[in-house]
């Protein structure tokens, strides 16, 4: 009793053949996982913009009083955002509305801050990993209790010595 015959198997066995090579040939693709989201990396490289987050707020801590969270972002020219070493400038004003210069009289001015790379390369600190911005607490002083409209400016002082600026109107803190 006979199964296959002479060309059934030859036919069988070059198909068979023909499909190892090509396996062989192509191959396996590695899987395509999405790329995994990656903090912002330390560099050198200079801050084209800066930006004051609407994350920033007026909050009460406790019996210190009420403290001014501010949140900023760094932006390269490619528009990506940065983690790099700087000086920050706070101030604010009042808030002069229907006004062509919106910053009235400049209420207070805080001690420049000095973020190091020793300062970002430890993930504590200035920056938050999760937000990829830089995170500073103001202490508000005398100007806690006061009802109106402020304008904070936040002033960059970057390493190669560019100056950037943002603004931000706080709402009756």
């Amino acid at each position: 009793m006979r199964i296959f015959s002479g060309g059934e198997v030859r036919f069988s066995a070059v198909i068979f053949v023909l499909l190892c090579v090509t396996g062989f040939i192509c191959g396996c693709g590695e899987p395509r996982l999405a790329p995994k989201r990656s903090e912002a990396p330390l560099r050198a490289e200079s801050p084209a913009d800066m930006r004051i987050l609407g994350l920033t707020r007026v909050e009460t801590k406790g019996d210190s009083g009420k403290k001014l969270e501010v949140f900023l972002e760094l932006r390269n020219s490619s528009g990506e955002q940065l983690r790099t070493p700087a000086r920050f400038l706070f101030e604010m004003y009042k808030y002069q509305p229907r006004s062509s210069e919106p910053a009235g009289q400049r209420l207070q001015i805080w001690d420049p801050v000095e973020v190091t790379r020793d300062d970002l390369a430890g993930g504590g600190g200035y920056w938050l990993t999760f937000l990829e911005a830089y995170s500073f607490e103001l202490d508000l002083g005398g100007y806690a209790g006061r009802v109106g409209d402020y304008l904070l400016q936040v002033t960059c002082f970057t390493a190669d010595g560019r100056r950037l600026t943002d603004t931000l109107r706080l709402k009756n803190p």
